[in-house]
This record gives structure tokens, sequence and C-alpha cells, in this order.
């Protein structure tokens, strides 16, 4: 019988019978490839790039016995604190790095050569420094190989570098001085009794693989930075800091570099767009520092940040900046950024003075810091940035297929005797597999998806034309078959 009414249309959308048409699916696949193509112009490719580390004289070098374990020591000797200094460290599956005596990073990766960047410049002294790297090898066969570089800058704008790696000493146990109080990585054990490490053959050193991609030199030249800003108010115990930023037109800006720096005296949870990070401890001395482009978008943007203060006594450093194809944008904590506590409306922050207004001691060395320490850092979400924004943009995909759907039936119930038979013919699969086919082309674009960008009026458009496309192109090969019979 004729059917010629959307709920009798829509009933006949339940599947009874596959489609097997060739060219409907080259039209599906079509439909799904623009699909995703057009979200891919709706939203700012971040084009990360990954650091290479550069080594110059630096080369792997191993104990002079195989091992799983090595110990390794390095002396240096400055004649003024640099004003920027970072280490690379490079080691298979596991290090641990102590400067000075103390423990600054520990870093593990199963079967790899594990790579990271620290900002070394406060933990440095005048006179003699002391670089102390445990390695300890998991993944069998192979020795505990090292590569490591220091790169310093002197205050009068000299560039220098650690010399020849052949000064490196090690051992393959750990050890202690004077009745065990003297620990193998502390400045005043004696390692003359030392071997100097070998060169390592290439053919046994492994693939690097940055523990944070993202991390350059370039990172820590522009970081820290930014003011120590407070709420200003006596009575509070929480409060938000805000700064909203525009990228421009879609596609006119890709973000090539976007960092953001946090120093806090009381916890505090960082917000980027809508999603939520996790809560982090207060970092007075450190300034935690992730790579947020994987969440910023064209158009207006979003940095949030909620501390808990008690009795207004709480302040906070930011460093953010974003780098784009056209200009390089400092977001860091000034006075456009923004606060209020809960219930109250917003208000300009409070300037407290720069990073060094308010030194640090450090606990256990007892040392002052004047500016906090760069600590790389990165944003864990419960399954993942994706999973967070499939499912914040569920609602606006599922407003899109009842709009494609709603097409579909109204289309198809203005046609003359139709017949189920035709309608059953593989629609609503169609529908499904357009929207599956659209989301599986983003993903390998590590696109940013937003609901205001996904749910606008081009792309209504758009989907709207491309589905009265797809449906007059079935119904002429319906025709067609129909002509054929």
């Amino acid at each position: 019988p004729a059917i010629n009414t959307p709920l009798k249309v829509l009933h006949a959308l339940l599947p009874r019978s596959p489609l097997y048409n060739r060219g409907f699916w080259l039209a599906l696949i079509v439909f799904a490839i623009l699909f995703g193509g057009f979200l891919s112009r709706v939203t700012a490719p971040y084009q990360r790039t990954e650091f290479v580390p550069q080594w110059s004289q630096a080369h792997w070098i191993m104990p002079g016995a195989d091992s799983a374990v090595a110990y390794y020591r390095r002396e240096l000797s400055l004649d003024s604190l640099p004003t920027e200094a970072y280490l690379q460290v490079a080691a298979p599956d596991s290090f641990q790095l102590y400067i000075n005596g103390q423990n600054i990073q520990n870093t593990e990766r199963a079967s790899t050569a594990v790579f990271n960047l620290i900002d070394a410049r406060n933990y440095l002294q005048v006179g003699r420094n002391v670089i102390a790297i445990r390695v300890e090898r998991k993944t069998i066969p192979g020795v505990a190989s090292l590569l490591a570089n220091l790169y310093w800058v002197e205050p009068s704008g000299g560039q220098r570098e650690l010399a020849d790696s052949g000064e490196w000493r090690v051992a393959l146990q750990e050890q202690r001085q004077n009745d065990g109080t003297l620990a193998w990585f502390e400045n005043n054990f004696d390692d003359i009794g030392w071997p100097q490490a070998m060169p390592l053959n290439e053919k046994d050193t492994l693939p690097i693989q940055p523990v944070h991609p993202w991390a350059s030199p370039e990172l820590i030249t522009f970081f820290p930075r930014g003011a120590w800003i407070s709420h200003g108010l006596t009575d509070t115990t929480g409060t938000r800091f805000i700064r909203e930023f525009d990228l421009g037109e879609i596609g006119r800006r890709d973000i090539t570099f976007a960092g953001l720096g946090v120093a806090s005296t009381t916890p505090y949870t960082l917000t980027i767009n809508g999603v939520r990070g996790p809560t982090m401890d207060a970092t007075n001395q450190y300034m935690d520092t992730y790579n947020i482009g994987n969440f910023l978008s064209a158009g207006k943007n979003t940095l949030a940040i909620d501390t808990s203060n008690v009795n207004g006594s709480g302040r906070i450093a930011i460093a953010a900046m974003v780098k784009t194809t056209n200009e390089l944008l400092d977001l860091s904590a000034d006075g456009n950024w923004r606060v209020r506590s809960y219930g109250s409306d917003w208000q300009p922050v409070t300037i407290m003075g720069k990073l060094n207004a308010y030194p640090y001691t450090e606990e256990t060395t007892q040392k002052i810091l004047y500016t906090p320490i760069i600590r790389l850092t990165e944003i864990h979400l419960p399954g993942g940035l994706l999973i967070s924004q499939l499912v914040s943009t569920l609602p606006w995909m599922i407003s899109v297929l009842l709009i494609t759907l709603g097409i579909v039936v109204f289309g198809f119930s203005r046609c003359r005797n139709l017949n189920f038979a035709v309608v059953n013919a593989g629609m609503l699969p169609l529908i499904l597999t357009n929207v599956l086919l659209g989301v599986a082309f983003l993903l390998p674009f590590d696109i940013r998806i937003t609901e205001m960008q996904v749910f606008n009026l081009p792309l209504a458009l758009a989907l709207t034309l491309l589905t009265l496309f797809l449906f007059a192109f079935i119904m002429s090969e319906v025709e067609r078959d129909r002509g054929h019979h």
C-alpha cells in the first residue's frame, strides 16, 4: 500500500532488509567525508610540533660493564647564577635525577629511551654543582645507558653547555660514605674512585620518546612569567579567576603552541572552555605548566581557575601564551584577568607584584627561591579529552540527527505512491552510519569539537543540502530500478 503521512514514513524507516546498492554506499561515503571535512573547517586545527632535542657534544654513555642499573655523577663550576638553564636527560626505561643533592625528577616509561626536559635554573648555585642520575633499565637485554646535557645562559648573555660527556663518572651499585650518612648523589660525596663512563655503541641505543613532546627550550624561555594576583577580598572560601580571549575567524589562525603555567598558594582546579581538569595541590615553589592546545578552538576561548582560599590569604601566578600563525598572545596574569567569589559579581584582580616579590625557602635545602620553577605536567581526564568532548557534544549531535531524520521523513511523505519496500531500503542505517563515519573521519585530525561549532546555521544548511542531495540520488536509483523491472 502507498504511504504518504510522516508517521507512516517514520514507522517504515525501521529496517527490515539491507540495501545492497553500490551507488548508495558511494553516496554515503561522500556524504561522510564532506560532513567530516566541514566540521574540520569550522574548528582551529592544533598543529602540535614535537620538540626534537639537540644534544650538541653530548653522546650516549654507559658503565664499563653490562648492568641494568647505573649511578652517574657529573660536576661543573659556575662563576655566576644563570638567567636560564635547562637539562635534557634520556635513558632507557627510567631515571632518577638529583641536582646538588635534591631529588628533581623521577621519570619512567617501559621499553623506550624516555626523554625529559627539566628547568634547572633555581637548582644551580655559584661554585661547585653536582648532577647525579640513577638509571634503571627494565627491558632486557641492554645496558643502563645515559644521554644528558645542560644548557645555561650567563648574566652577560653568553650561552654555555656541558663539555664532552667523557667527564661523567659511573658506579654499578649505590654507595654511601661517612657511616652511611652521606648518599652517592650529595655534593660532598667523594667519587674520585669511580671510573669514567664509556661511549655507547649506537646500535645499542633505543629510539628516544619524549614524556612531554610539546615541551621545548622555547617554553622555558617564555615561562615562568606573569604576576602574582589575588581576589582582594577579606573573607571568602573560594574564588574563580577568568580570562577570555578570541582567536579570530575560523581557519585563519592555526595554533602552533599553547602553554599555561600555574603557581598557587592554595589548591586549584583548571577549566578550559568548559573542560574541567583535576584539582591540583598548592604549588608556590613550582609553576605547573600544561599544554592546552588540544583544548582551544577558533573564536572565543575561556581560561578559568578555581581556588580555595582561607580569609583572603591566597594568591596565584598564571603564565599563559598562545602562538598562532599570525601572532603570539600573552595571556599571563595581569589586569585583564577578572575574579569573583562564589555568589558575587566579577571584578578586576588585585596585582600583588612580580614573581620574585615573594621569595620561597625550599624545605630540605633551605635555599631561597625567587621565582617558581617550571614543572611540566599533563592534564589527565577520565577517559581522555576526546571522550569528554564527545559527551558534551552528544546532545547537539542528536539534534543534527533529528534534523536529518526530519528531512528524510518529510521528503518521503511528499512522494506519491511510495510503498514500505522503498522506504525500508535502509534509510535508518543510512542516517546512523552517516553519524558514525562523520565522527570516525574526525578522530585522526585532533579536532576540538565545541557545541556551538557543531550546531550552527551553516552546518544545518550544509546538512540540509547534503541530505536532500542524497535523498534525490536514492530516489533516482529507485525509479531506475522500477524502470528496469
